[in-house]
């Protein structure tokens, strides 16, 4: 048996173990009789996140299988055999349970079995249990994800470029932090490819904890003994692994200077905003995704390298580099945005470059208190999921309202 093959199993091992007690709750609310199809039905219906769980882990090890079969029939290996075999969500909780059931069917063929208003009440119990647990479990996601949009923006294939043909490790890394701020096909692939060809187990960990924030089956070998100086080069610089490389504003701005990755990051929509808006700017930020527009948020943008707690004057710079790096301008009216200064100097920057700007309504108070010379704006609306510009009696669009102004 090979390494692989070993960790899988002792992986299944301990991920059947933290489900025995779910199972044996499933099997608690069976009534006399009851079928293998109605057992995994409940079992469906009350561990939902476990469920999908096991089906992510089928996805993954089948693809896993699959690659390796593609693998030995190129090596003209005689009959190759998956390594893996991870089995049907159904199959899984199924032989899983096995002994579990055939117990189970013996003490009711013996009697034992609590009534139904107990299989009631219990089965109430464990989905309020199971449905506050998931509720925990999507705040925290949520917060961990803040940085996270959901779109794919045009400078990937730039990035991809940096991560497998350049030689400057600080480069890839920076390259692979970029990429992890954006969740869709081509950056999960892109990062999985990082963690089998990758060398340095600095940039590995980056990757392995954006498909981990990503909400996406990935594991990470350890560290390796003997290699430091091969793989462990970045660690030896930077230190132990940390997601926040401590850059500030006069880094950001000296890399901006030095032609790095920072000049090809583009984005179709800066937000001029309040962060005393937090929820209602994150919401507006999904909608324009679904868009497919790519929107720069400076707390989410440059998340740890713009710290409000780091302002000074090249924060401005920077500021100033993302808006002419930026399509349009969306200016996030609410009754906390009105006080801000930093909008009113973003929208007289914006405007002096001839480009677009709209002005959204993020309370629904009529912009009551606006500036009056803020009126001359149009009005960007969100109706029927769409989002559409509104300016006196025309309406249009917002991605053709773009198109027009770019």
């Amino acid at each position: 048996m090979g390494d692989a093959k070993r960790k899988y199993n002792a992986f299944v091992i301990r991920f059947k173990k933290g489900l025995k007690r779910k199972f044996h709750s499933v099997a608690e609310l069976m009534a006399k009789g009851f079928t293998d199809n109605e057992y995994v039905s409940v079992f469906r219906e009350i561990y939902f996140d476990d469920w999908k769980q096991i089906e992510e882990y089928h996805k993954y090890y089948k693809q896993k299988d699959e690659e390796l079969l593609v693998f030995l029939k190129k090596k003209k290996i005689p009959n190759p055999q998956p390594r893996y075999g991870f089995g049907e969500p159904e199959k899984f909780v199924l032989q899983s349970s096995y002994f579990l059931l055939v117990n189970t069917r013996k003490k009711h063929d013996a009697n034992e079995i609590i009534s139904e208003p107990e299989r009631e009440k219990l089965k109430k119990e464990l989905l309020e249990a199971s449905q506050r647990k998931h509720d925990k479990k999507l705040r925290v996601q949520n917060e961990r994800n803040i940085t996270i949009q959901e779109v794919e923006p045009d400078y990937l294939d730039k990035l991809e470029q940096i991560i497998f043909n350049s030689s400057d490790l600080i480069k890839r890394l920076n390259a692979v932090k970029e990429i992890s701020k954006y969740k869709n096909e081509k950056t999960i692939q892109m990062l999985y490819a990082v963690l089998s060809k990758e060398k340095d187990y600095f940039i590995r960990q980056m990757a392995f904890r954006s498909l981990q924030r990503f909400g996406q089956v990935v594991f990470l070998d350890k560290k390796g003994i003997g290699k430091k100086t091969k793989t462990n080069r970045l660690e030896m610089k930077l230190g132990e692994f940390k997601e926040d490389l401590g850059k500030k504003p006069d880094d950001v701005l000296r890399e901006i200077n030095e032609d790095t990755i920072q000049n090809f990051k583009t984005f179709d929509i800066f937000l001029s905003h309040s962060s005393k808006d937090l929820p209602q700017i994150i919401n507006l930020v999904r909608e324009l995704n679904k868009e497919d527009l790519v929107v720069y948020v400076d707390w989410i943008s440059d998340r740890e390298d713009l710290k409000r707690t780091d302002i000074n004057s090249n924060t401005a710079e920077v500021i100033k580099h993302r808006m002419n790096s930026s399509s349009s301008l969306i200016y996030a009216f609410s009754s906390n945005s009105v006080k801000s200064e930093w909008i009113y100097w973003e929208v007289g920057f914006f405007d002096a470059l001839l480009k677009g700007i709209c002005l959204f309504d993020l309370d629904n108070n009529q912009f009551q208190d606006i500036p009056i010379f803020m009126k001359a704006y149009p009005v960007l609306i969100h109706q029927d999921n769409n989002f559409i510009v509104q300016f006196n009696d025309s309406k249009i669009k917002l991605t053709e309202w773009l198109q027009i102004k770019n």
